[in-house]
Formats: C-alpha cells, structure tokens, sequence
C-alpha cells in the first residue's frame, strides 16, 4: 500500500467515525425533545409524564382510559417532534421505540384530531415554543 493510500484511507475512516458521532449526539437530540413534549403535554393535561412514559405503547389496551390518554400524550409528542424539527418518522420511531408504521398512525391520528380547535390551539402553541415563540399552557 502507499502512503498516499493510507493517508486517503484514515482521513477516509475519521470522517466515518465523525458521521456516527454527529448520528448518535442527533438522535440523542431527537429523543431529548420527543421526551420533553411528552412531559410538557403530559403536565398541560394533569398527568404525571412518568405515568405516560410508563404507559407501555405496545399493549394496546383500548379500554384503558388512561392507557389511551397516555398513548394520545405520546401520538402529540411524536407528531410535534416530527413537524417542528423536520425529522424523518424513522428516527421518531427510535426515539419513541415504536415501529416507523406506529409514527405514520400516530401522525394521521393527531392530524385528524386538529379538527378540534382546542387541540389545534394547544399544539399551535407547542409548536410556538420550539420556534421561540413562548407558550401559555
């Protein structure tokens, strides 16, 4: 091997190494404001963010009041964290431990739900409070 080829090869290997360190610290990101949506939303609706963190998204109990205040707790979250960051629903999914088709369900659910003016006001809100704009929950 020549020097020059090893040289193009650990630059090549540093830039590598730099790529998943820049993935990791922004997926890391991703599940910091997924978690705090969800303890903002949670507290705006009189709950405790460990109980909805808690609230295992696979059980899928239906008939559970609090499980499905939880899960609709947990649907905002994502969907606010996918709209005001731009973020991929793959990467939601991680941050929420859910599967990519759990995001796209929980996206429709709530974009369905904001034909309710209070809810479409309380997450207009949300939204204002990443882009800077404060909030008044």
């Amino acid at each position: 091997m020549r020097a020059s080829t090893f040289r193009k090869l650990k630059a090549a290997l540093v830039q590598i190494k730099r790529q998943k360190e820049l993935s990791e610290r922004t997926g890391d990101l991703i599940s910091s404001v997924y978690q705090m949506f969800v303890g903002l939303l949670a507290q705006a609706k009189g709950l405790s963010p460990l109980d909805v963190v808690q609230a295992d998204p696979h059980a899928n109990l239906k008939g559970d009041e609090a499980w499905l205040i939880a899960a609709t707790v947990r649907h905002q979250a994502i969907y606010l964290t996918v709209t005001t960051l731009d973020v991929p629903g793959s990467a939601a999914a991680v941050a929420a431990n859910i599967s990519k088709q759990a995001v796209s369900k929980a996206l429709r659910s709530v974009e369905d739900s904001r034909d309710d003016p209070a809810i479409d006001r309380m997450l207009d809100e949300f939204e204002g409070l990443v882009r800077g704009q404060g909030v008044s929950v």
